[in-house]
């Protein structure tokens, strides 16, 4: 709910909208496009994009998913903060199999306004917030 009232001019402004989730679970399949895949929790390589396998060691077909270091949910990091210039298209979302339930939010980004700021904050397991 939005309280307040304002008056005056101002050459620009700007205006956030918060949509909170609560019994968050690390298994949520989180989704920015072409950005964040399933919180893009996956193991990393420090090696400049793109990424170019040297090691024989690396060629194999049980490797796990490895990325470059980019914005990622995991243990140690519980904030992405990505911009719609980062995105193919200005959408974040999620999916929980445990509640059998989706969130999607695709805003209508008109051609005046600057780029959006997109975040997905997880708090220890039990809320999450798009913003």
């Amino acid at each position: 709910m939005l309280n307040g009232t304002c008056s005056g001019a101002v050459d620009s402004a700007g205006v956030g909208i918060a949509f909170e989730f609560t019994d968050w679970q690390d298994d949520n399949y989180t989704l920015l496009p072409c950005a964040v895949y399933n919180g893009n929790d996956f193991e990393t390589n420090d090696t400049p994009y793109p990424p170019m396998w040297k090691e024989k060691s690396e060629f194999r077909f049980d490797m796990p998913t490895t990325t470059t270091e980019v914005p990622q949910l995991s243990k140690e990091s519980k904030r992405i903060e990505q911009t719609t210039g980062d995105t193919s298209v200005p959408c974040m979302g999620f999916h929980s199999a445990a509640k059998k339930m989706a969130f999607s939010c695709l805003p209508n980004k008109a051609p005046t306004l600057a780029i959006m700021d997109l975040q997905l904050n997880s708090v220890v397991r039990v809320h999450a917030a798009f913003s």
